[in-house]
């Protein structure tokens, strides 16, 4: 008996974003347990068009990113199978998987109601399908929970698109003219940078006047922001492997039901962006953003009281109504999220650890953090790496 030859797959995928690549690892993972194919797949960034001769070529299937109806007809037209994952055009006449965006956009301002924020922004980009529909769920689960939402937009690609600079300055005065707090949710991680910047320039805290919130979970994109961003983790891993799977479907002569398949995000990865609650108290969100940036360096709370200019006794006061607890206790929990960070993601010692988020004795590190958590930093480090 012969042994049959491999299905030869195009995979029209970016290999330049995140998701592109995650896609990619998905259709990685389908075929380690499943048959393998011989596939096309090159270095491409996010809108490039095919290549010039591939429809000239035989191929079993085709998985497509960068489907438009042209491409789609010719692919009809030549009976290939194939499953189009664009997020731009819709009714192509290719069976289709993408993330369900409006579900996004609801997971959005569900996040940021929940941190306390009473006001919402959404902040986008025009003519883009995936932005407009993630803003169009953000606004109907802000309606929902009787929330008001302020919206930004304005050009990302083509004729239109504004220059760098001044859309930041856009941007910034777009925040300042927000009621404060407010949670703003961005149409994606590069939306959420632009944000953060913008914040800067307008003088706002962030997290504490000023929270926000992007999509993708570009993990380089949001530790590189400042403060590292929030951000909504889709699930392209899913969308890869799925999609993976319908292909070997269609190319076995199946017929697929539905059509169009949506796929839930997975969550938020919260990080400091958005990790404050909705306070409209001046003093306290002052006083916040100093422990911040100071928590780590033995900061006290006479000298936060001296930098918001209140009295210490106003400022306990405050923290208890608007927090449930002291400034002192905030900033230790503060160093508590640091030295967690920390035993995580490097390998430091105990001792370097301490002296980096402000103990003179490793010891009464050791205390803080095993009081605030239940556990020592030891067995927290041992128990983070065994997962």
């Amino acid at each position: 008996m012969p042994i049959s030859s491999k299905r030869r797959v195009a995979l029209l995928i970016e290999t330049s974003t995140t998701y592109g690549r995650e896609i990619l690892q998905g259709i990685a993972q389908y075929q380690k347990s499943h048959a393998r194919w011989s596939v096309y797949l090159d270095e491409r960034e996010l809108w490039a068009t095919p290549p010039s001769w591939l429809l000239q070529r035989h191929w079993d299937g085709i998985l497509c990113r960068t489907t438009t109806k042209g491409l789609a007809e010719s692919i009809i037209s030549k009976g290939i199978p194939a499953v189009d994952l664009n997020d731009l055009y819709t009714g192509l006449g290719l069976p289709r998987i993408r993330s369900k965006m409006q579900a996004i956009g609801q997971l959005g301002a569900r996040h940021l109601h929940e941190r306390g924020f009473r006001h919402l922004a959404f902040c986008g980009f025009k003519n883009e399908t995936w932005s407009t529909e993630r803003r169009d769920g953000f606004f109907a689960e802000a309606a929902t929970l009787g929330t008001h939402c302020d919206l930004y937009e304005s050009v990302w690609r083509g004729k239109g698109v504004p220059r760098w600079d001044t859309d930041q300055d856009k941007i910034a005065s777009w925040i300042e003219s927000l009621p404060k707090p407010v949670g703003i949710m961005a149409c994606n991680d590069v939306r959420g940078q632009h944000v953060l910047n913008a914040c800067q320039d307008s003088g706002d805290f962030v997290p504490e006047q000023v929270a926000v919130v992007g999509v993708d979970n570009n993990e380089l994109l949001c530790n590189f922001c400042n403060p590292p961003l929030s951000s909504i983790q889709p699930n392209p891993l899913r969308i890869g492997f799925e999609a993976a799977m319908l292909l070997d479907q269609l190319m076995a002569g199946e017929q697929p039901d539905p059509m169009d398949h949506e796929i839930d995000p997975i969550g938020v990865v919260v990080r400091q962006s958005s990790d404050a609650l909705g306070i409209a108290d001046a003093d306290v969100v002052a006083a916040i953003a100093f422990i911040r940036e100071n928590a780590f360096s033995g900061v006290t709370v006479d000298q936060i009281a001296d930098q918001v200019a209140v009295s210490r006794s106003h400022l306990e006061r405050s923290f208890r109504k608007y927090l449930g607890h002291s400034p002192q206790h905030e900033i230790r929990w503060t160093q508590v999220k640091r030295i967690r960070q920390l035993l995580l993601e490097t390998d430091l010692t105990l001792a370097s650890i301490a002296k980096l988020v402000g103990f003179v004795h490793v010891e009464y590190m050791t205390v803080v953090f095993k009081r605030l958590t239940g556990q020592s930093p030891t067995a927290f480090r041992k128990e983070v790496k065994d997962f």
